[in-house]
Order: C-alpha cells, then sequence, then structure tokens
C-alpha cells in the first residue's frame, strides 16, 4: 500500500504515459489534470489487489467524452456511485483503473467517492485501443451491472449480458445525446477474484519506470524492466488521421515504420516485423519523454528513440493475443 500526492503522482504520470505506448488523454491535458487534481492536498491510497478484503466490491470508473473537455464534478461522482450501489445493491470499495495512461479518470473518481485504487489495470499494464482488450474479455467476465452517469443530470443502468461492443456502442449514443460526456462505473468484481485474475501491481511499476525516465536512466530501465532500447531514428513522414472512432495510419522512420491505431501497434524494420501488440513500442523525445501519438508531427525530421517492452502476464498466452487482431486493421 502506498499513497499518491503531489510529490509522487507525476512520476507515475511520466511512467504510465511511457506505458499508454501513443495513446490515451495528451501528456500536456493530463498533467493539467493532475495538477488540478494534486494541488488539492489530495492524498489518494493505492492497495494491491490482496489488502482489501476477499470479497469486496471493486470496480472501474472513468470519465466517457473528450479527456480536455469532460467536465466531470465531485458532485457527480458521489451521486453516480450511491445510485450505482442502490442499483446493483452492492458496496464499492475500490476502483481499478481501466488502462494505464488514463489512470487520471480513475484518480479523479476515487478522490470525489474518498475510495482507494486498486494498484493494476484492466488492460493489464498498458492501455489499448478498443474495449474489448482487457482481463475481463480474457477470462470471459460479465462487465454489468454497469452505470452511465451524464453530466445532465440523466443515467442509464445496464444489467444482463452485454458483449464490449454492445455496451461501447450504447454507451457512446447515450453520452452524444446526453451532454456528451459523463461517468461509467461497471465492470464488478470481488478483490480476492480480482487478485487471481488481474496483473497486479502496475501502478508501482509505472511509478518506478517514471522514476527511471526522470532521471535519463534509460539503461537502467532496459535492465530493470526486460525492455530494449531499439535505437534512433529520425521521424521521415506522419500520415496518421481521425478514422472509424480512431487515431489510424503510420508513422515512417528512417529504417522503421510504426502502425497506428490510437496506440503504437507493430513495428517493422524493412519488411521484419520486429515487435506487435500486446508488446509495447514506446517513442521518446532526447529527453526521455515519452511522444504522445498526436504531437507526433511535431517531431517530423527529428530523431526519437525506439524503446520496446514485453507483455505482462495473460497476454503472453496465444490465444488472449488474438484480442488484439483488430487492432492490425
Amino acid at each position: 500500500m502506498f499513497y499518491l500526492t503531489k510529490k509522487n503522482a507525476f512520476t507515475l504520470l511520466l511512467g504510465s504515459s511511457f506505458l499508454a505506448t501513443g495513446g490515451g488523454p495528451p501528456y500536456n491535458v493530463q498533467r493539467k489534470m493532475y495538477k488540478s487534481l494534486f494541488n488539492k492536498k489530495t492524498r489518494i491510497q493505492v492497495r494491491e489487489a490482496k489488502e482489501f478484503p476477499s470479497h469486496a466490491c471493486l470496480v472501474t470508473s472513468y470519465g466517457v467524452g473528450d479527456a480536455s473537455k469532460i467536465h466531470i464534478t465531485p458532485s457527480l461522482v458521489r451521486s453516480a456511485f450511491k445510485e450505482y450501489e442502490q442499483l446493483a445493491q452492492t458496496h464499492i470499495q475500490g476502483i481499478i483503473p481501466g488502462e494505464l495512461g488514463a489512470e487520471i479518470l480513475a484518480l479523479q473518481a476515487a478522490s470525489a467517492a474518498k475510495l482507494p485504487v486498486v494498484d493494476s489495470d484492466l488492460v493489464g499494464g498498458r492501455s489499448a485501443p478498443e474495449i474489448q482488450m482487457d482481463v475481463f474479455s480474457v477470462y470471459n467476465l460479465p462487465l454489468t451491472p454497469l452505470l452511465g452517469a451524464s453530466v445532465n443530470k440523466k443515467s442509464v443502468f445496464l444489467s444482463g449480458q452485454f458483449s464490449p461492443k454492445e455496451i461501447e456502442g450504447m454507451l457512446r449514443s447515450f453520452f452524444k445525446e446526453n451532454g456528451g460526456d459523463g461517468l461509467l462505473i461497471g465492470y464488478p468484481i470481488r478483490a480476492g477474484a480480482y487478485g487471481r485474475v488481474g496483473i497486479q501491481g502496475t501502478l508501482s511499476r509505472a511509478m518506478r519506470i517514471g522514476e527511471h525516465l526522470a532521471r535519463k536512466d534509460l539503461r537502467g530501465l532496459a535492465e530493470k524492466f526486460d525492455m530494449k532500447i531499439i535505437g534512433a531514428e529520425r521521424v521521415r513522414e506522419v500520415n496518421l488521421e481521425s478514422r472509424e472512432g480512431f487515431l489510424k495510419g503510420w508513422i515512417m522512420l528512417e529504417r522503421s515504420k510504426i502502425w497506428v491505431k490510437n496506440e503504437h501497434i507493430a513495428l517493422w524494420q524493412g519488411a521484419k516485423k520486429i515487435v506487435e501488440a500486446p508488446d509495447g513500442i514506446v517513442l521518446l523525445d532526447g529527453a526521455c519523454n515519452p511522444i504522445h501519438n498526436g504531437s507526433i508531427r511535431k517531431y517530423r525530421g527529428r530523431k526519437v528513440i525506439i524503446a520496446a517492452f514485453n507483455a505482462l502476464g495473460y497476454w503472453k498466452d496465444r490465444r488472449n493475443k488474438k484480442l488484439w487482431l483488430s487492432a492490425f486493421r
């Protein structure tokens, strides 16, 4: 167990931005959100799943909508959590971040609801472009009961068997028609069960990675976290466009090219694919700062560092890697 405070929160942001592999909300947007949250003497407890009672109900909660324009207030969070507990007939005791690179959304909810955050994330130590790429799909776990609470004080509650794609489609329409953004609460699971299936320690791992990046210690980072520094190359062309709800296309470097679907999905050198998701591909600037795909165009003509890391836990299983196939299209 540890606490996130103003003193260490930005170390988490740096490490999680690395593990987001070019995706998630833009770094400058997240930094403003972190600053706003932790300037208020915020202290958020982070616990391992095993530190909760085994029967404790854990949920995922995050904002839905453009991260730079989300209008979620503490009062909306508190009212949504109260409504969820009443409708689902449960008592929430902790929040699991949905993915790294967007954990600020869970931290905001945790602060408003005065709940601890689980030292884990649903995607398993990185971010992902599509809703089915997480531990709940790996183990075929129910996503409901689930609540969507909009900023205009309307809500929708789902129970029963829904696929991730069905939920995404319904909630996207609901929020579009009701103020544009709001809060999602769902993916309920008991702490004992989550301790058996979830990849644990991913927030604390991100913090340790952030410490190395802050010191510009790429060699130590590679050694301690089984990562590879592939090299440094100039960015030649950036052919990314927003299509079908994703930022998709190619980043062309001197000797390599990267396929992007929000995140970096695959890295080729010549005709050979050398890294592919769920393994991670990261671009860093000369100061060892992770580069978000929303700002990669600024680096045309400049050298960037290419790094890669191995996927964790259940993503090493060939059957589970199939959940990522749609990311290559």
